[in-house]
């Protein structure tokens, strides 16, 4: 369908064009909740809220202040670790399996078409869900399965387990 006026000037002049944040501060962070939301937030933005992807946010477009810009920064870096583990479990696949899953993912990276986008986002995330969390739990003092931790606490619990891991090369992408 044709897009509205005001969702066309989001998409021509970028996230500020419609007066809204891309990233709110605290009360209006509901679409970090949790990591698969931060996960589509990063790829399909959010439509009816006229948020763009994140992935074409620079931080310079961002409405200035730390947290707007550390919430991006946390997004790109659950993808980021979200990657790795997808690459690391794919290494194990034979290599269509691989082959097709690699693609599939390169796909929705280089995506437009929000619903189609989204489906393909969540079920890419989803299939790898389960692992990630368990990796994630290794070497833990306690698990945590999904939907239990908020998005401030699970990217924080992300952060350490990649420092402890430092030869990790997501860290340093």
């Amino acid at each position: 369908g044709e897009a509205s006026g005001s969702q066309r000037d989001v998409q021509q002049r970028g996230p500020q064009a419609s007066g809204h944040s891309v990233v709110e501060s605290g009360r209006r962070s509901e679409e970090l909740e949790t990591p698969l939301s931060a996960w589509n937030l990063w790829f399909c933005g959010n439509e009816k809220k006229q948020i763009p992807p994140l992935r074409n946010v620079s931080a310079g477009e961002l409405k200035p202040g730390q947290s707007n810009t550390k919430r991006r920064s946390d997004v790109k870096f659950l993808v980021k670790c979200f990657e790795q583990h997808m690459n690391n479990v794919l290494a194990d696949k034979d290599t269509d399996e691989r082959d097709t899953e690699l693609r599939r993912f390169e796909e929705l990276k280089r995506a437009t078409g929000v619903r189609r986008m989204l489906r393909e986002s969540q079920e890419i995330f989803v299939k790898y869900e389960s692992s990630f969390y368990s990796w994630i739990n290794v070497d833990s003092g306690y698990t945590f399965r999904r939907g239990q931790l908020k998005w401030n606490t699970f990217v924080k619990k992300l952060r350490k387990k990649f420092k402890k891991n430092s030869g990790s090369s997501a860290s340093s992408r």
